[in-house]
């Protein structure tokens, strides 16, 4: 698989999730949505940042999962 391939396939992935009220259910695709801006990402990524715009973190996690080893 090439790295774009990848990268598409890691976004496709996501397709469906819903940013959550609370820090609650951050694993459900749809369970708690809401508008506060919890999500998995930053929770994954930096969890203090919970509750800011995850458009970018969002960006970084397709990034980091298409591009680590393993």
């Amino acid at each position: 698989m090439t790295a774009i391939d990848k990268l598409i396939q890691t976004a496709d992935n996501e397709v469906g999730y819903l940013e959550k009220s609370s820090n609650s259910q951050l694993d459900d695709k749809t369970a708690n949505a809401g508008m506060n801006n919890y999500t998995k990402y930053w929770r994954d990524i930096k969890n203090e940042y919970q509750g800011q715009p995850w458009c970018a973190v969002f960006g970084y996690m397709v990034l980091y999962q298409g591009f680590r080893s393993g």
